[in-house]
């Protein structure tokens, strides 16, 4: 820090020379560091007690002769929610280890986001799983009730934690992100939207498969038809072909293919309100115990597709004036030195 008590970076550089030096996967930044070290520990404990909570729950639930296949589908279900919220923790380290290869601050903000849907999501699995096993009247219901309350505890932790950090990266990333997009606005607010764009696919990816994953869950059992699961991998091999589809509309500046996209994107979200349909009305029953959770990832997922559409739109109209050029001429390699931030003081 100077005499002015404005904080400055050491060094912040790219190498464009024909042997770049490669990015260290470990950041120097003492801040980065114990951002990814808080990504790690949070991975594996909420890893572990949600496995615990899984093996509990299914093995007593095994132990049960349930009345009708009604309630042992409603009982199989919670282990398409327990798994759901143990990809959900690979991948915010996912996204928190490419924010800060990227040295993305938006990336940053929204995994901190994402890691307090999640804690919200904690909350209602407890109450998912009481709804559930409770009213089945069995000699111990709901017994891993205590361990999902301390797993709640410990999601609301690196939440918290999570932000803090998220705040004090903002200072080293807020530098290193003008220092990329340059100083000419029309290509930073090019390359802004560009950004914000390929994030809300990569958003996309995990609410389009977390929604085509519970529905096979609800609605394949052992010994039943199985042609509900046909149609949702065949539905989960399009949105990957939409994903894809998406992100190089964009990337080449084909209006044709954004175009395409708005299409794919207009069928992917009627497919979800018929789905929407059923939960609600023509097979209710079926749903009647994980309605609630189900209608507000379906609706989180519409909501994302019709923003990804809107940015979609809006990099359309940005189309020539110099993203591909800049994608270009920003492949190289981020040196070390743009993590070694620090305060002179």
């Amino acid at each position: 820090m100077d005499g002015d008590g404005i904080l400055q970076p050491v060094t912040l550089s790219r190498h464009n020379s024909t042997s770049p030096k490669k990015q260290s996967f470990i950041p120097r930044n003492h801040w980065a560091k114990l951002a990814l070290g808080v990504a790690f520990a949070q991975c594996i404990i909420a890893c572990i007690l949600e496995f615990y909570i899984l093996i509990t729950n299914q093995s007593y639930l095994a132990s049960i002769d349930f009345p009708n296949p009604i309630d042992k589908g409603k009982a199989t279900a919670l282990l398409g929610y327990y798994i759901l919220f143990l990809v959900a923790q690979v991948y915010q380290l996912l996204l928190l280890m490419d924010a800060l290869m990227q040295l993305s601050l938006i990336q940053l903000v929204t995994t901190t986001t994402f890691n307090w849907l999640f804690f919200g999501y904690s909350i209602v699995q407890y109450f998912q799983a009481a709804g559930i096993v409770v009213p089945l009247l069995t000699p111990n219901p709901h017994p891993t009730k205590t361990m999902e309350i301390l797993l709640s505890v410990v999601m609301l932790f690196f939440a918290v934690s999570g932000s803090f950090l998220c705040w004090k990266l903002y200072y080293v990333f807020g530098w290193t992100t003008y220092k990329e997009l340059g100083a000419d606005i029309t290509v930073r607010n090019v390359l802004y939207l560009y950004h914000i764009y390929i994030l809300l696919l990569k958003l996309d990816v995990f609410f389009f498969f977390s929604v085509q994953f519970q529905f096979i869950f609800l609605n394949v059992q052992p010994g039943t038809n199985f042609s509900p699961a046909v149609n949702m991998i065949v539905s989960s091999i399009g949105a990957l072909g939409l994903l894809i589809l998406a992100y190089f509309a964009v990337r080449k500046e084909s209006q044709y293919l954004v175009y395409g996209t708005l299409v794919a994107f207009v069928v992917g979200i009627g497919y979800l309100f018929t789905n929407l349909e059923k939960i609600w009305f023509s097979q209710k029953v079926l749903y009647s115990s994980s309605k609630n959770s189900f209608t507000l990832l379906i609706i989180a997922t519409i909501i994302l597709s019709v923003v990804t559409m809107a940015v979609a739109v809006l990099n359309m109209q940005k189309f020539g004036q110099g993203l591909i050029n800049r994608l270009a001429s920003t492949t190289t390699v981020i040196d070390e030195e743009s993590h070694a931030f620090e305060v002179r003081r």
